[in-house]
């Protein structure tokens, strides 16, 4: 028997997508919207944190009872700070270049 040098592959669990569409969207939409730097980072760092944490839940985590706490824990953080990013953008005023 020969053994593969990469190691066992990994199966992702379907809701990973379902999970991860909201954060990848609000991260692109960060990338898009007029906001100052430190608002840009913050949410793009939370969503980049939010789809790590999802699958590192998934790979690592064998209960689905924890992997439904774990999830909730970081989706409360990622929820805070997409609220506190909308309400930069939404008062902040757009570019006036002269």
């Amino acid at each position: 028997m020969s053994e593969s040098r990469l190691g066992a592959p990994v199966e992702l669990p379907w809701w990973l997508i379902a999970l991860g569409l909201p954060p990848a969207i609000v991260g692109i939409l960060a990338l898009i919207l007029n906001a100052p730097l430190w608002a840009h980072a913050m949410t793009l760092t939370t969503c980049l944190l939010t789809l790590a944490a999802l699958a590192v839940i998934a790979t690592r985590v064998s209960s689905r009872n924890m992997q439904s706490v774990w999830i909730s824990a970081v989706y409360a953080a990622w929820v805070f700070t997409v609220i506190t990013w909308a309400v930069v953008v939404a008062t902040t005023s757009p570019c006036r270049c002269s």
